[in-house]
C-alpha cells in the first residue's frame, strides 16, 4: 500500500505530451483512493463491533433478527377467538419459535389455532422418553404439583416443600421444548379427573443466568401455559446491579461460578428480568433486588411465605455470607469494597405470578402418551 510520499510522486510522474505538458497518472491515484475507502469503510464497521460489545447484552439480543416478535394487540385478531385473551402473550411467544422463514406454515398454523397447533404437535410427534414417564408417573402417584427446574437434584426434593416437590433436570424436563412442559404437566390431573390442574409452583434458584434472553422469553411462555390460576414461578439470580467489582467478576456472563456446567450468559437486573415475564402475561412480585443506582431492597415480609414457596438460599437472610458482622472475604469475594449497607451476597429475587382470572391450563385431557 503506497505510503504519503509515494502518493506525492504519482502526480509529479508523467508522460509526455507533444505538447510537452504533463499528464497525471490517474489510475494509480483512482486505485488509492478506493483503497483508502475501503479501509475507512471496514474502520467504522470494526467501530461499530466495538460499540456494539459495550452494549448491553439484553439490548444486543433484543436487536437480534432472532428475536421473536414481540406481542401486540393486533395479535389477538390472528389467534383463535375462543382463546382466553390471559393467554394471548404466552402463545404468541410460543408460536414465535417457530421461524416463519424456514417453517412458514408451523408459524402461521400456530398462531391461528395455538391450542389445537400444540396438541396436535405433541400428539403426532412426541414421544416422551423414558425418564419423562417415570417423572410423570411418580408425579401423578404423589399428586406432586410444585416443580423444581435447572436443580442439581432428581426425583422428589425439598427445594420447595419437602417430600411434595418433584426436581428436574434437562432429562426430565426440557426447559425449551413446549412438548417436554405439556409432558410433564399432565401428572397434575387428580386420579378421579384426566384434565391437568397445573403446577402451583415452580422454583428455579440461579438458573436463568445460564440462558440467554429468547430462551428465556420461553420458558416464561411455556411455564405460564402450564401453570394454574395464582399459581407462582419463583426466581432467583445473580443481580447484575449489585456494586460489589468481586461479586460481578465472579457471576459475569461467560464465566462460572461453580468450577463446571454451562457458562453464564446474561447478568440480568430487575430492569431486564421480570419484565420478560411480565410480557407474557404474569404479574411480578419484586422480593430482592438491587436498583439502578446500587441500593439494596428486601421488601418488607419477603420471607413470610418460605415454607409454601420454597427457601432462596442466596439471599440476604439465608446466605452464610452473610451471617456474620464485619463480613470477612470468601474465595474471590472482597468483603473491603462493601458500601456500608451492601450486604456479602444476595439474589435478584422475585415471584412472577400467573393471575387468579386467568382460568386456563394447557392439557392433552388424557394421560394416554
Amino acid at each position: 500500500r503506497p505510503g504519503p510520499a509515494r502518493i506525492s510522486m504519482m502526480w509529479k510522474q508523467s508522460s509526455h505530451s507533444k505538447c510537452g505538458r504533463q499528464k497525471p497518472k490517474i489510475v494509480p491515484l483512482i486505485s488509492t483512493i478506493t483503497v483508502a475507502a475501503l479501509c475507512f469503510f471496514y474502520a467504522i464497521t470494526l467501530g461499530r463491533i466495538v460499540i456494539i460489545h459495550d452494549h448491553d447484552l439484553v439490548q444486543r439480543a433484543n436487536n437480534s433478527p432472532l428475536q421473536p416478535q414481540k406481542y401486540n394487540e393486533s395479535d389477538a385478531r390472528i389467534m383463535s377467538p375462543a382463546l382466553p385473551s390471559c393467554m394471548l402473550g404466552s402463545f404468541h411467544q410460543l408460536c414465535s419459535s417457530f421461524n416463519h422463514s424456514i417453517d412458514p406454515e408451523s408459524y402461521r398454523s400456530c398462531h391461528q389455532d395455538p391450542e389445537g397447533f400444540l396438541k396436535r404437535k405433541y400428539q403426532m410427534h412426541y414421544s416422551p422418553s423414558k425418564v419423562e414417564l417415570e417423572t410423570r408417573s411418580l408425579m401423578y402417584k404423589k399428586q406432586i404439583r410444585k416443580l423444581s427446574v435447572g436443580s442439581s437434584k432428581f426425583g422428589i426434593c425439598g427445594d420447595v416443600v419437602a417430600g411434595s416437590t418433584i426436581c428436574t433436570d434437562r432429562k426430565q424436563l426440557d426447559l425449551f421444548k413446549a412438548n417436554s412442559w405439556i409432558s410433564l404437566v399432565l401428572a397434575t390431573c387428580r386420579k378421579d379427573d384426566t384434565k391437568a390442574i397445573g403446577f402451583e409452583v415452580i422454583f428455579s434458584e440461579h438458573v436463568l443466568e445460564h440462558f440467554d434472553p429468547i430462551q428465556v422469553e420461553q420458558i416464561a411462555a411455556a411455564s405460564f401455559a402450564v401453570m394454574q390460576p395464582g399459581g407462582r414461578f419463583r426466581i432467583a439470580v445473580p443481580d447484575g446491579y449489585k456494586t460489589s467489582p468481586s461479586y460481578q467478576q465472579l457471576v459475569r456472563p461467560g464465566g462460572t461460578p461453580s468450577g463446571s456446567g454451562q457458562k453464564h450468559m446474561v447478568a440480568w437486573t430487575v430492569d431486564t428480568l421480570p419484565p420478560i415475564f411480565e410480557k407474557v402475561g404474569f404479574q411480578i412480585d419484586l422480593r430482592e433486588f438491587f436498583t439502578q443506582i446500587g441500593k439494596f431492597v428486601s421488601v418488607e415480609g419477603a420471607y413470610d411465605d418460605d415454607a409454601e414457596l420454597g427457601k432462596i438460599n442466596r439471599s440476604f437472610k439465608h446466605d452464610h455470607r452473610n451471617q456474620k458482622k464485619p463480613y470477612r472475604n470468601w474465595r474471590t469475594l472482597n468483603a473491603d469494597e462493601l458500601k456500608s449497607d451492601e450486604p456479602m451476597y444476595t439474589s435478584l429475587w422475585f415471584d412472577a405470578i400467573k393471575p387468579i382470572s386467568c382460568n386456563y391450563v394447557i392439557s392433552m385431557d388424557h394421560m394416554s402418551r
